[in-house]
């Protein structure tokens, strides 16, 4: 008789199939049954919320992550402040990770296109998965790079709070890295300006927010998650005042995220976008 390895016979079962409502029971019960197992016998579980479809990994991230986005967080990563969401044309992901906000973006954005940056090669893969299982290949844009005030190559640390703690920054402790590439904002973007910029990076927004200032227009909605161990949190805020930017914070804590709306009297009108698809 042929044996099954576990984590195949589980994918057969159940692990590999549509879990329509990622906010019902159901889908809650899959992975956290899934999370009983070692995470090398994990499959991947496909979420469907709607239109939005969304794979979970063995990654423990990927489930906190998707219940943040879609369900928990949700008003803060999508918040009312952005208007009318039709009217949204391009959104600037900085820091993809495993590309769960892109493709929810996607649909929260109908008619927009997303540049979505992610310099871990590894987590790029998923990030074209998602985009895959979504067939959103024609509105997300890839960039395999982080933005920095330098086009080149640097070292991506990993840090030990997970697959989301990679930063261009040195921190205390270092569980690997790899080499990948940077570029500056003004060559992610090539003379296009998104009406919307999320950014949870771990430190890019201190390298972000300076490049801001040179877009004209600028951008009417900013989400950033800030990351005080890599930057100076007060002078960031006095940065974007600077340019126009009203600061409010949407979760408190050591890694607040704020909601940054560009002033009435610096919002200006802007011409059609150019292709970069």
């Amino acid at each position: 008789m042929t044996s099954i390895r576990p984590g195949a016979l589980y994918k057969r079962l159940a692990g590999d199939r549509f879990v329509r409502g990622l906010s019902g029971l159901k889908g809650r019960r899959v992975v956290k049954a899934r999370s009983l197992l070692p995470r090398r016998f994990q499959p991947t579980v496909r979420l469907r919320r709607r239109d939005v479809i969304i794979r979970v990994g063995s990654d423990p991230l990927d489930a906190e992550i998707t219940d943040m986005v879609m369900n928990r967080h949700r008003h803060v990563y999508f918040p009312t402040s952005v208007g009318d969401p039709v009217k949204v044309t391009l959104v600037l992901e900085v820091g993809a990770h495993h590309g769960i906000y892109t493709v929810a973006a996607a649909s929260e954005y109908p008619n927009a296109r997303i540049i979505a940056c992610e310099p871990s090669l590894d987590a790029v893969e998923v990030v074209r998965r998602q985009i895959r299982d979504n067939q959103l290949e024609d509105r997300v844009l890839v960039v395999p790079a982080a933005i920095a005030d330098r086009d080149g190559l640097a070292v991506l640390s990993h840090e030990p709070s997970g697959s989301w703690g990679a930063t261009l920054f040195k921190p205390e402790t270092i569980t690997g890295s790899e080499h990948v590439v940077t570029l500056t904002l003004a060559n992610v973007l090539h003379g296009e300006i998104p009406d919307v910029v999320k950014s949870n990076a771990e430190g890019a927004e201190f390298t972000l927010v300076p490049q801001l200032a040179h877009l004209e227009p600028k951008p009417k909605m900013l989400v950033l998650a800030v990351h005080p161990d890599y930057g100076d949190d007060v002078q960031l805020r006095d940065d974007l005042a600077a340019i126009g930017y009203e600061v409010s914070v949407a979760i408190e804590g050591d890694h607040p995220v704020w909601h940054c709306v560009l002033g009435a009297d610096q919002t200006r009108s802007r011409g059609p976008l150019t292709s970069n698809s």
